[in-house]
């Protein structure tokens, strides 16, 4: 895909974006890169199979920026999230317009559609993206004829296809799957299989109309609570090297304690201190595959005052240790 960006001092500049593919090879396969320059800083990452594939796009502009987008076809259905941000999308014909919110999602098809989107200056988006092949979808709506019934063939036929009118809030499952896919890689030879039952868990969560109310932020609170929850997650997020303690994050996210720890864990399907560790794990794995920064550096920059306590935390999360995950992710990034 060839992407244009344009802005207020920069009348244009051409170069490629990450895009979503498939693997051409049997099994998984995870990739990353970086663009850091004037304009923007971007981070990309990416499971792969044939069949499907997820990324993790997180974008800051350091000006107000237009994103110019011309699509291929690709002979897939996305599943597109917002998990930070706001953002607009324009698709051809360029009067069809798209709010995307932080927190929402949806099931559609945009095959050779160009697109538009503002991006704002210092505003960071963090989306994950999921892409599916047409035949693995044919595969699913003949297993599961009850979930996709005759969609399937508007999903197939349409050039434009949508799963709901309006994006869809999404649940702490699906946001859980979505992170586990992102992880599947360091399963070893069951990493397709458990990628692709997590693949099958979000669209069954997603799809399932006649549980749809099920799947909202977080009912017992309301909108307000929901933002206070969110600007305590990003206020983890920016300070995560020093987090403040409970009841410092609830004052400062403007709220109290009791709704903080339940709601925190309703909305995001974890808890505050189970969020934290589980970004700087996320953090690790980064730096441990991009970079060439040793284990005690790594744990350093992820929050660890002694690199023994950071391996025995990285492994009781992932099962092995940094230099394991290091090696394994190197070596597949060989043969990928």
């Amino acid at each position: 895909m060839t992407t244009r960006l344009e802005s207020a001092d920069l009348k244009e500049m051409t170069m490629e974006w990450p895009i979503c593919t498939f693997s051409d090879k049997n099994g998984i396969s995870r990739n990353s890169s970086q663009i850091d320059n004037t304009y923007l800083k971007t981070s990309f990452t990416e499971i792969r199979t044939p069949l499907f594939c997820v990324a993790d796009v997180y974008t800051k502009c350091h000006t107000d920026t237009t994103m110019y987008a011309k699509a291929d076809a690709y002979n897939a259905v996305w599943f597109c999230a917002i998990l930070q941000g706001n953002t607009t999308c324009f698709y051809n014909p360029i009067t069809r317009s798209e709010e995307w919110s932080e927190g929402k999602a949806n099931f559609l098809t945009f095959d050779g559609e160009d697109c538009r989107t503002c991006l704002y200056k210092n505003a960071p988006i963090r989306m994950q993206e999921m892409m599916i092949s047409f035949e693995y979808m044919e595969t699913l709506a003949s297993q599961y004829p009850n979930l996709l019934g005759d969609d399937i063939f508007r999903i197939l036929e349409e050039k434009y296809y949508k799963a709901f009118r309006n994006n869809k809030p999404i649940c702490p499952g699906i946001r859980s799957a979505l992170n586990d896919i992102m992880q599947s890689h360091i399963s070893g030879n069951a990493a397709s299989m458990y990628a692709d039952a997590k693949v099958r868990e979000i669209l069954s969560l997603f799809l399932c109309r006649s549980d749809e109310e099920k799947c909202v932020d977080c009912p017992c609170y309301t909108a307000g609570d929901n933002e206070k929850l969110r600007h305590a997650k990003a206020i983890i997020e920016q300070q995560y090297l020093s987090p403040p303690s409970l009841h410092q994050l609830a004052l400062m996210a403007g709220t109290n304690e009791c709704k903080l720890k339940k709601g925190f864990k309703a909305l995001f399907g974890t808890t505050v201190f189970g969020y934290l560790f589980d970004y700087r794990m996320d953090m690790a794995c980064q730096y441990l595959l991009d970079t060439d920064k040793t284990v005690q550096e790594i744990g350093f920059c992820v929050g660890y005052e002694h690199h023994s306590h950071f391996s025995t935390a990285f492994k009781r999360k992932f099962g092995v240790s940094p230099l394991e995950y290091r090696n394994v992710g190197l070596q597949r990034k060989a043969f990928a």
